[in-house]
């Protein structure tokens, strides 16, 4: 299996470029990420640094995720 953080990248990528690739890529990979992570899904987050400003990079990631209630 590719390393999760190059696999979460792709969907970065995908997501803008490939929207049909990008679903059939994102199912995949969380099917994978249940698997070895049970109790963890993937989400498509906005990032903020750390600290007190919590200021917004204007980004938006795809990141590991507990799942709600686990």
């Amino acid at each position: 299996m590719q390393s999760l953080l190059w696999l979460l990248c792709q969907l970065d990528n995908l997501y803008y470029t490939d929207l049909a690739s990008y679903e059939q890529q994102w199912q995949e990979v969380v099917e994978q990420v249940e698997i070895l992570f049970p109790g963890f899904t993937i989400a498509h987050a906005e990032i903020y640094t750390e600290g007190e400003e919590r200021i917004s990079t204007g980004s938006m990631r795809h990141v590991l995720l507990p799942k709600k209630g686990t």
